[in-house]
């Protein structure tokens, strides 16, 4: 879960699995030449998990020491236990175990699958063709291997070998939403905007919340010169792909347990924008583990997410009595409490967070506008300064601290922050926008700009064509006495919804011709 008015607290690995299984030759077969399996430190694990990896490593002994004991047997011994390690994100060990299953069994098809699959992930995207292609061969009706394969070469920068395999996907699965982002994915690359356009368009009309798509389709309309629709798609982007079909890799889920497995599904759920489902998986966390902050964090912000801000504050309440130093519990609970406007509190808790997290920007931040919206902007300046310094790139803390030295009247403190802020985010359109109405319209006229104001102001109402933006054009116009120009801008920016008196006031000034330039705002 992003931190917007929730911190972050999930971390673990995803991986949606499931299982196709086919029969391996019961065979008698030795265990020398088997992969020795990396010692794993249980300590540092949970107890249930690290009972169940206990629990499966006897298994894999009294199998391989069985007198009787089949090529099959040692090969699903080995296998469990590769799939426990991989539900709990030991990667070393998971392939370890994968390696053996697939010897003592070499035609079953998960073995390979696992491995491409565990490889693909830790990034050694050569050796995992390498599987990928072995399970292809072992069932080639595999979409889930036909897509990943497709997914490895476009990450290497091979399309033509990434459409085969997409290809390949929807061959046996047509219109599988999968294959079809591959092949939008692969026509992107190589500028094929229609048809890129096409592809995508058709996956996300098939898996609408899959909104990571949105982004791929901005690209391509982008391409072909349609920047309403590159626009629409951009506004919608979000963090939800497509995957594929994968039974393999949903069987893993039945091999976790503990609060750790309730904390994962509850994030897929939560990712997927499900929050009852959420909640539920969460609960259990919970429910495994009473005194675990992280779980109950992790349930307040379903609850908040599901509109049920009381319960979820609740939750928070419990962690704080429990865990007074836990830095995240207190910022999620000052949103809430900024959410219902009990300035007060919240004003308590993110102090409170900023104390014992004083690297968190994102606390900081909201500290200091809710001290501004407290009518304490001297003290809220330090701490969009520090949250500036920490996160350069977080656009709120340059307007807050512009806003502030403009309130204050420190017009050259202003320019300064609102220069180096669009230096350092030149695409982002509020600092522009703000740096533009400055440079047009401050009342220390030495420092405007005539000039880099009306550019700035034409690429801001280009980007957003709104009133506010409009009426911006027509300050900077006013700036360069371009009466005539300025008024008509600004009887758009009224026509379409700005109805203040200064805007009325600004239209007033345009229209009676020059001299025009605004007096100061």
């Amino acid at each position: 879960m992003k931190r917007t008015v929730f911190a972050a607290l999930i971390f673990l690995l995803t991986t949606p699995t499931g299982v196709l299984s086919t029969q391996a030759q019961e065979t008698d077969g030795e265990t020398s030449g088997a992969v020795p399996i990396p010692s794993v430190d249980l300590d540092a694990l949970e107890q249930d998990v690290a009972d169940q990896i206990r629990a499966q490593r006897r298994e894999v002994e009294e199998v391989l020491h069985h007198p009787r004991a089949t090529n099959l047997r040692k090969a699903n011994a080995y296998g469990d236990m590769g799939r426990v390690f991989h539900a709990y994100a030991l990667a070393e060990a998971a392939e370890a175990c994968y390696r053996n299953a697939l010897r003592f069994a070499p035609e079953d098809f998960r073995w390979p699958y696992y491995l491409g699959y565990l490889l693909q992930h830790k990034s050694r995207l050569e050796e995992a063709i390498t599987f990928y292609r072995r399970a292809l061969e072992l069932l080639p009706v595999s979409i889930a291997a036909q897509v990943h394969l497709g997914e490895i070469y476009l990450a290497l920068n091979r399309p033509e070998e990434a459409k085969k395999f997409f290809q390949g996907a929807l061959d046996v699965g047509p219109k599988e939403p999968a294959a079809l982002a591959g092949l939008g994915q692969v026509a992107l690359s190589q500028k094929r905007y229609n048809d890129a356009a096409g592809h995508l368009g058709d996956a996300l009309e098939r898996v609408p919340q899959a909104r990571m798509l949105h982004y791929p389709l901005a690209l391509a309309y982008r391409g072909l010169g349609d920047e309403d629709k590159a626009r629409w798609h951009l506004a919608r982007r979000g963090e939800v792909g497509v995957r594929p079909p994968d039974p393999l890799i949903k069987e893993l889920e039945a091999f976790r347990s503990g609060e750790r497995v309730h904390l994962l599904s509850g994030r897929a759920a939560f990712r997927a924008g499900q929050f009852e489902d959420a909640i539920a998986g969460f609960r259990k966390a919970v429910a495994a583990k009473p005194d675990s902050a992280r779980a109950r964090i992790n349930l307040a912000t379903a609850l908040s997410a599901a509109g049920q801000a009381e319960e979820a504050e609740k939750e928070l309440r419990i962690v704080i009595r429990v865990a007074p130093e836990n830095p995240t519990a207190r910022y999620n609970l000052g949103a809430l409490l900024i959410a219902r406007n009990a300035l007060p509190e919240a004003l308590e808790q993110l102090q409170k967070a900023v104390r014992l997290a004083p690297e968190d920007a994102a606390a900081r931040l909201d500290l200091a506008e809710t001290l501004e919206r407290s009518d304490r902007s001297a003290e809220a300046l330090p701490h969009f300064e520090a949250a500036r310094e920490q996160s350069p790139g977080e656009v709120r803390a340059w307007v807050g601290s512009a806003r502030i030295h403009a309130e204050n009247e420190n017009w050259q403190a202003t320019r300064d922050l609102l220069e180096e802020g669009h230096r350092l985010l030149p695409e982002d359109g509020r600092l522009a926008h703000a740096l533009a109405r400055l440079l047009a319209g401050s009342p220390d006229r030495s420092l405007r700009d005539g000039e880099q104001a009306l550019d700035l102001a034409r690429r801001v109402f280009e980007a957003k064509a709104v009133p506010a933006h409009a009426a911006t054009l027509a300050l900077a116009l006013a700036e360069q006495g371009r009466c005539d120009e300025a008024a008509k801008w600004q009887q758009r920016a009224v026509d379409e919804g700005l109805a203040s008196d200064a805007a009325r006031t600004a239209l007033a000034l345009y229209s009676s011709g020059p001299p025009c330039r605004p007096p100061g705002e």
